[in-house]
């Protein structure tokens, strides 16, 4: 019996073993591989999302660099500036690169496949166009026809629709990825919980003590399991409102458009009732530029400062706020149905990377904020920094130019003037000359008669009277000649003035502008973007052109004063044309012509005269030669000359002749002389076509007479141009007088006045140096406390803001 009874406890503790271990251990096995196979989903289900997601945003960047193309080729259009097609020359050749990303990214989806490929031939089809649009600006063709036909953006405006296609179908595909993921989860959820409570049921009929850690043991794994999913859906969203709101702001233009689209999406996508946007301006401010729902009597422009109100706040400690149980009057939630007091307020800061409040945010809820909005509110805030910085940039961008352009406008206009005035003046010298020869002729006849009267001598008396009223009469006529002609000279003395100070005026802001644009191109502090510091660059580039074109000016009213001393020294021939050959080879490498120098035997190796000058003549001309001539070859020959093959005096000493030869488009004989005058080319379509003030060769023939020499040119046209500088070996004061025949006078380019002048004294050269009595000190003089070693810089500027600023810079 008692085995027996053994033997039936034995089989009811394997019963038991049966029913409370290996029962539930199958039940959890089956349980965990549900639970597997939920994870496993659900990863890849978030795979599928990401990939949507990285869709998307490829596809938004290859539309930027569509823009960056269309944007670059339409300045170079504009402007002929080949800088501007540097984002055009990076976006094609960063598209097909992005297209192929995408074709990797999107898998064997033919639907997409078909529309990259069409894309991809829309966008062959429009780099044909835009490289015919860019040959005929090249060309100096007028490529805005081109334009104007619409056919590069018809073509544009189709690529630009199937990218908004493609983003819309991965919107919808990750839209419909993530409803079967919740959909999915939620089956397999009931599926899990229904197989949970199954077992749960049998096991404790068996043995509920045995079966409640099991149960509790379920309940964590289940637990678990939500807590992975609700992580996983956080993501998710916070992933899909980052996305939403990149592809949002890159479109605006403007901070206005920018703050309410911003407001209004963050509003929106964390379910806000209220929303305001503040943007930082200068000197601390905030300014309200976007919000959401606000009535009506809330709409008003708002500025506040650092410090001030719950806003003003946020921005000086760059921290958020959050506000709880909110009084009723403090602000209406307002519908079409009635009004409400929002409960729950959060203000937060748009920090940048570096920290720098950017602007400041206010939401207003009806519900408790939670915790997942409070993250995502934290996330996009360097991306709506980023932003703005990009938006502000562009505005900072837009209005400089528009104040160069300006500028340049309002110098013509002057120009235009100054060249009525010198008309006007013209004219009057030309009556005064006029009125010259007819008292001189009244004055023949005066002699004439006297000696008719001689003959006559009772007739002497009677006509003596009205001779000497004659003569009063020319005495008169003549003092008023001298008057007339002593305010013309005085008009020409007032021009020249007007010129220099203008040129000084205009010349002081620019070199400020041109510093400030060359320290934001250095980027030190590696704060700007690559296409921020092309911008810049191209602010110093064009800053560098207008400074040329006023020292042109300046040069002018020099060259009219004619107050340039000259300072002979001695120096090698072949030195300098090696220095000039070396200066210019690269400008007519670029251009595909050749440059040639010739030294011939017997020339002299060394020359007495101003070198500056020297230079500055060659260089213009071969600048000239350079640019009009489209192919061949330009040469530069140097001999020795006798100055009697020109008629000129000069004794048995050899002069020497420059040789400046191009393969260019040539010059009329009847147009020969008149590219010597100031701004004037060959005509007017040259003028157009190659550009320039016409001054180089007006400036150059001055330098030349000054020098002691002169400037030939042989031309034909369609064959090229060979101009000639022939100059004495040795300059000669007396000498050059004697060849010239006209006062001299000269201009300068090399002799600019310069914005800053800076040099390394010792301590004791610097304590001689003392102000004047009306010197005014706006920065701390620091001369006692250099010492012997130190190195220095010694500034001279009146200008209070630029002084800083270049020393700042030193």
């Amino acid at each position: 019996m008692g085995l027996k009874m053994k033997k039936m406890n034995q089989q009811s503790f394997r019963r038991l073993l049966v029913r409370n271990i290996a029962l539930p251990l199958v039940l959890g096995l089956v349980t965990c591989g549900v639970f597997l196979g939920l994870i496993t989903q659900l990863l890849s289900q978030t795979a599928r999302v990401d990939n949507s997601n990285k869709i998307i945003a490829s596809a938004n960047y290859a539309t930027r660099l569509f823009i960056d193309a269309e944007t670059g080729l339409r300045g170079f259009v504009i402007t002929g500036q080949p800088n501007f097609l540097q984002p055009y020359n990076t976006a094609t050749n960063q598209i097909p690169i992005e297209i192929e990303s995408l074709d990797q990214l999107i898998g064997n989806n033919p639907i997409q496949k078909n529309r990259l490929k069409t894309v991809l031939d829309k966008y062959r089809q429009w780099i044909n166009y835009s490289e015919t649009v860019r040959l005929a600006k090249t060309e100096k063709k007028d490529a805005a026809i081109i334009v104007s036909a619409g056919q590069g953006k018809f073509q544009m405006d189709q690529i630009r629709e199937l990218f908004n296609q493609f983003v819309a179908y991965e919107d919808s595909a990750r839209d419909t990825k993530n409803r079967e993921t919740a959909e999915s989860t939620n089956l397999l959820l009931t599926i899990v919980i229904t197989l949970s409570l199954l077992s749960a049921a049998v096991i404790a009929f068996i043995g509920r003590k045995q079966m409640m850690g099991l149960s509790q043991s379920y309940e964590d794994v289940l637990k678990s399991s939500q807590d992975r999913n609700e992580a996983l859906q956080k993501q998710q969203w916070l992933k899909t409102g980052q996305t939403e709101l990149s592809e949002k702001m890159v479109t605006e233009q403007n901070i206005a458009s920018l703050g309410g689209t911003v407001v209004s999406s963050v509003a929106q996508y964390t379910q806000a009732n209220l929303a305001a946007f503040y943007i930082v301006r200068e000197d601390e401010q905030l300014e309200r530029v976007g919000t959401f729902a606000y009535a009506s009597d809330h709409e008003e422009k708002v500025v506040l400062k650092f410090g001030e109100g719950l806003i003003g706040q946020v921005a000086k400690e760059k921290k958020p706020i959050q506000l709880n149980d909110i009084p009723s009057d403090y602000i209406k939630v307002s519908s079409g149905l009635g009004d409400t007091s929002p409960k729950h307020i959060y203000l937060f800061p748009v920090l940048s990377v570096d920290q720098k409040v950017e602007a400041v945010i206010e939401l207003a809820y009806l519900k408790p904020v939670e915790g997942r909005t409070l993250e995502f509110l934290n996330q996009i805030t360097e991306s709506i920094a980023t932003a703005i910085s990009s938006v502000q940039f562009r505005e900072q961008r837009e209005a400089f130019l528009k104040e160069i352009q300006n500028q340049a406008e309002e110098l013509q206009t002057q120009q235009e003037e100054l060249r009525v005035t010198n008309e006007e003046l013209e004219e009057q010298t030309r009556i005064l000359k006029e009125a010259q020869m007819r008292l001189e002729a009244q004055h023949a006849e005066l002699e004439q008669t006297n000696s008719h009267l001689e003959e006559q001598t009772q007739a002497l008396e009677i006509q003596k009277d009205l001779i000497d009223q004659r003569n009063d009469a020319l005495v008169e006529a003549q003092a008023s000649i001298q008057k007339k002609a002593n305010e013309l000279q005085r008009a020409s003395q007032y021009k020249t003035e007007f010129l220099a100070n203008m040129s000084h005026e205009l010349r002081t802001p620019l070199n400020s502008s041109l510093i400030l644009a060359k320290l934001l191109s250095d980027n030190k502090e590696n704060n700007l973007t690559k296409s921020q510091i092309e911008f810049a660059n191209q602010i110093v580039s064009s800053g560098n052109d207008l400074l040329n074109l006023i020292n042109d000016i300046l040069d002018l009213s020099k060259v009219e004063a004619g107050k340039l001393d000259i300072s002979p020294e001695e120096f090698a021939v072949k030195r300098l044309v090696d220095h000039l050959e070396k200066e210019f080879k690269p400008v007519a490498t670029d251009k595909k012509l050749a440059l040639t120098v010739d030294i011939k035997p017997g020339t002299s190796d060394v020359l007495f005269t101003d070198r500056l000058r020297i230079e500055q003549i060659l260089k213009n001309l071969l600048s000239n030669a350079i640019k009009f001539t489209s192919e061949g070859s330009v040469h530069i020959a140097v001999s020795n000359v006798r100055p009697a093959t020109f008629g000129l005096s000069g004794g048995s000493q050899d002069w020497l002749r420059f040789d400046v030869t191009d393969t260019g488009i040539g010059i009329k004989k009847e147009q020969q002389d008149i590219i010597f005058e100031a701004f004037r080319q060959a005509d007017g379509t040259t003028n157009r076509k190659f550009g320039g003030t016409g001054l180089g060769l007006s400036i150059s023939k001055d330098l030349a007479r000054l020098l002691g020499g002169f400037i030939t040119v042989d031309s034909q046209p369609g064959t090229g141009s060979t101009f000639s500088l022939i100059i004495p070996i040795k300059y000669d004061e007396a000498n050059q007088n004697e060849n010239t025949k006209f006062a001299p006078v000269v201009s300068s380019s090399l002799t600019r006045e310069c914005a800053f002048m800076a040099r390394e004294e010792n301590t004791k050269s610097i304590a001689t140096a003392q102000p004047s009595a009306d010197y005014k000190a706006f920065i701390d003089d620091d001369r006692e406390k250099i010492e012997t070693k130190d190195r220095s810089v010694l500034i001279v500027e009146d200008d209070e803001p630029f002084a800083k600023i270049l020393m700042d810079l030193a």
